[in-house]
């Protein structure tokens, strides 16, 4: 993606994030954006901004999900980070073993310290220890 064509994609998500009813693009799309390994800045910021307001609103896996692809990324955001524990932390009880494998993953990687957070993650993922697969246990 060129840097115009960001720069219009960039304008468009600042137009139509707070009208947007669809709760699960901004999660969608910055999964898609690590996907593609593209970081943009400037795009990244508003794209974030808009999943702020719909953190509440996330599912567990949106939420495991944004918080990979930032790591993925190497995406720094500490105000969007907090934000995203908080609401994470109210659902940890509905994550499934991947998803708390690659939160973990995830905070890791973006070097993140949240000590109440990450005790209740451990928390949660001790709970569905026998459900974790292969995979899951050696998520690096």
């Amino acid at each position: 993606m060129s840097c115009e064509e960001a720069s219009k994609l960039l304008a468009l998500v600042q137009q139509h994030s707070n009208a947007c009813n669809y709760i699960h693009g901004p999660a969608n799309t910055v999964w898609a954006l690590a996907t593609l390994s593209h970081k943009h800045a400037a795009f990244m910021g508003a794209l974030l901004m808009a999943a702020d307001i719909k953190l509440p609103s996330f599912k567990p896996q949106e939420l495991a999900n944004t918080v990979w692809a930032l790591a993925t990324l190497g995406y720094q955001d500490a105000t969007f980070m907090g934000a995203l524990l908080v609401a994470a932390e109210t659902k940890l009880d509905d994550f499934r073993a991947h998803e708390l494998a690659n939160t973990v993953w995830a905070m890791g990687k973006l070097v993140v310290r949240d000590a109440a957070f990450m005790r209740a993650l451990l928390v949660a993922a001790e709970l569905k220890l026998p459900s974790f697969d292969a995979q899951a246990l050696a998520k690096k």
